[in-house]
């Protein structure tokens, strides 16, 4: 996303743009960015402290920042941050709104944060509708020059159709992806079940389950001990993290994406995976509606049967999984990176 945004801010040769980055690994993200376009700069902020010290040093370090008199705009992720020039707050968090059941100190701060920002802020823009929804939900009083933008899908997802979903079919192999992370909102485990009840619904099928996403493999190991206690430990492969274009090429060649998320702002992976011609299901919950609208299947949560359900019904109507392939790679080409910088543009002008 950052990237995105820096792409969108130096397209204008009239716009200089300052990136203020808190670790390595932002910074090694974006330093291409920086070395390929005059109009777009680094600064380094508190690169060794935790991410604690330095949400709490901003907020006074900000309103005495050297170059603030020369700034027209100050995009923040999230949060306030106390500047003296127009704040521009891009809300990705669903959690500082809707907070998770065992709240911490920390996270109760992030969520006051967030609530002042939607009400000082000099505009406020959601990733999706159901994030402005909850926002305004939790915020009680109007939220101050309100806007949704969504995220375009980086070009590595837009892939050409492949053929292997048919032969995988044909060797009776089924070739599930699972994209997400080992947090508890995630309910991974619902992927598991599924798994156990397709392998045995259908043993004459060779079942597979892929797991991409994380910062490491290890991170996998209670999902891991969850299969093998359900019997399905052989059918379940952690790959852990992967680039853009690997994790593309996983999409294309996976028979379909299965995503039993609960809490999300807005489910790019879903887009990005029927970007790849990949079809999808998620669930009924918070924004994944929304975020393949009629292009996807939507099953209930914490129902491993209707997951089941579902791939089965991709499985046995190959018609029904072409059509879905059609309509996800249409609604993925409505967000593209584009049409992201374009609404970033006219939101600062």
């Amino acid at each position: 996303m950052l990237r995105q945004i820096l792409r969108a801010l130096v397209s204008r040769s009239d716009y200089q743009v300052t990136v203020i980055t808190g670790n390595a690994d932002t910074s090694a993200g974006i330093e291409d960015l920086v070395t390929e376009h005059e109009n777009l700069t680094e600064q380094r902020f508190l690169t060794d402290y935790p991410s604690a010290i330095r949400y709490l040093i901003s907020k006074i370090y900000f309103p005495f920042y050297p170059r603030m008199d020369q700034c027209d705009w100050f995009i923040s992720f999230n949060y306030l941050v106390p500047v003296r020039c127009k704040l521009f707050v891009y809300h990705i968090n669903l959690l500082t709104f809707v907070p998770p059941e065992k709240r911490s100190f920390l996270d109760w701060v992030k969520g006051f944060d967030a609530r002042l920002a939607c009400r000082k802020a000099d505009a406020n823009i959601f990733e999706s509708e159901y994030l402005k929804e909850s926002a305004q939900k939790a915020t009680g009083t109007a939220i101050r020059n309100p806007g949704v933008l969504y995220v375009g899908v980086n070009q590595e997802f837009f892939l050409p159709p492949v053929d292997q979903q048919q032969k995988e079919l044909k060797n009776k192999v089924v070739s599930l992806l699972l994209v997400s992370s080992p947090q508890p909102h995630k309910k991974n485990e619902i992927c598991i079940q599924a798994l156990a009840r397709l392998c045995s619904i259908r043993p004459d099928v060779n079942w597979q389950l892929e797991i991409c996403g994380g910062q490491n493999v290890t991170q996998w190991s209670k999902v891991l001990d969850f299969a093998r206690k359900e019997g399905v430990y052989e059918q379940v492969r952690v790959l852990g993290p992967q680039s853009l274009s690997v994790l593309g090429d996983k999409m294309a060649n996976s028979f379909c994406l299965i995503n039993p998320s609960v809490t999300e702002s807005f489910c790019m992976v879903a887009v990005e995976a029927m970007a790849a011609g990949c079809p999808v299901i998620v669930t009924d919950q918070t924004s994944m509606p929304e975020s393949v609208g009629d292009a996807g299947l939507v099953v209930e949560a914490d129902s491993p049967d209707q997951f089941a359900d579902a791939v089965l019904t991709l499985v046995d109507d190959p018609a029904s999984r072409d059509s879905l392939v059609i309509q996800g790679r249409e609604r993925a080409a409505g967000f593209s990176a584009e049409a992201f910088a374009s609404g970033l543009v006219d939101l600062l002008s």
